[in-house]
């Protein structure tokens, strides 16, 4: 059996891997761009592929969230890389600037999850108290 690794020629972003035999190499092709290479079995969470090869996608340096947090005060997280998307109960927001400012007025746990390919994503819980 070989494992084969389908993957965006644009990016490295792993689309789907699949273990099986030669021939099912075209007929799983998932588009017209995608382009595969043949080796070890793949994460796509952890991986991607660089220069036809998989290598470890790196993590964000993101300064440490708070786990809890008390209402109306502000939490500032530094290290997003730009373009980041932090995805959250409230929607999406894009950062440019490096940084994610954010408070509450309402109690409750509240989940972040940070975006940028190729790094790896990241998630986080905030508590926030009276």
């Amino acid at each position: 059996m070989t494992s084969i690794v389908y993957f965006d020629p644009e990016g490295g972003r792993i689309l789907k891997v699949l273990v099986g035999q030669d021939d099912v190499i075209e007929a799983n092709k998932p588009s017209e761009t995608a382009q595969y290479i043949i080796g070890p079995e793949a994460d796509s969470a952890e991986q991607y592929v660089l220069d036809g090869a998989l290598v470890d996608r790196p993590l964000m340096s993101l300064s440490p969230p708070p786990e809890t947090l008390q209402v109306d005060v502000e939490m500032v997280i530094t290290g997003l890389p730009t373009g980041s998307e932090v995805h959250h109960q409230g929607g999406v927001a894009v950062i440019d600037d490096g940084s994610l400012e954010w408070s509450s007025d309402l109690p409750g746990v509240y989940s972040f999850m940070v975006v940028k390919f190729p790094y790896q994503e990241e998630v986080f819980h905030v508590t926030v108290t009276l």
